[in-house]
C-alpha cells in the first residue's frame, strides 16, 4: 500500500492559466470571481500544529456578502409580509377606525 503523500506527488497537477485580463482560469471551470478564496468561499490560515487557529476555516468576505443576502431573502420569504408591502407610514391614516 502507497502512503498517501507519495501518491499526491504523482498526480499530474498543473498550476492554474492566467488569462490576459490577470484573472485566473482553472481548467474545468469559468474565470474565477474571487481572487481571495478561488470562489471556495472559505479560507484556511497556515498555521502551525497547536496553534489555537490550525485546521480552522474563516469565510470568504465574498461568501459572507452572499450568507447575508440568502438570511434576508429566506427572513423576508418567511416574514409573509409581501402581501403589506404596499402599505407604509407615508399612507397610513390613522383617523380610519
Amino acid at each position: 500500500m502507497k502512503r498517501i503523500g507519495n501518491v499526491l506527488k504523482e498526480l499530474p497537477i498543473r498550476p492554474p492559466a492566467e488569462t490576459p485580463s490577470g484573472s485566473i482560469v482553472l481548467s474545468n471551470r469559468d474565470t474565477v470571481k474571487c481572487p481571495i478564496c478561488q470562489d471556495a468561499g472559505y479560507l484556511r490560515g497556515d498555521f502551525p500544529v497547536g496553534h489555537p487557529m490550525f485546521g480552522e476555516i474563516t469565510t470568504c468576505v465574498c461568501k459572507e456578502q452572499e450568507i447575508r443576502q440568502a438570511n434576508l431573502e429566506s427572513l423576508h420569504r418567511l416574514s409573509n409580509l409581501s402581501s403589506l408591502a404596499h402599505l407604509t407610514f407615508d399612507t397610513f391614516d390613522r383617523d380610519v377606525p
